[in-house]
C-alpha cells in the first residue's frame, strides 16, 4: 500500500510537471 500511495505521488509530480491531458488519462485508467 505505501508502494503504491508513493507512486501515484510520484506520478502526479510528473503530471504537474508535465501539464498533458494525456498523462492524466493514463493516469485515470491506472487507478482504474
Amino acid at each position: 500500500m505505501i508502494r503504491l500511495i508513493a507512486t501515484l505521488m510520484l506520478v502526479f509530480v510528473f503530471n504537474a510537471q508535465v501539464g498533458a491531458e494525456e498523462n492524466r488519462h493514463n493516469v485515470l485508467i491506472v487507478l482504474m
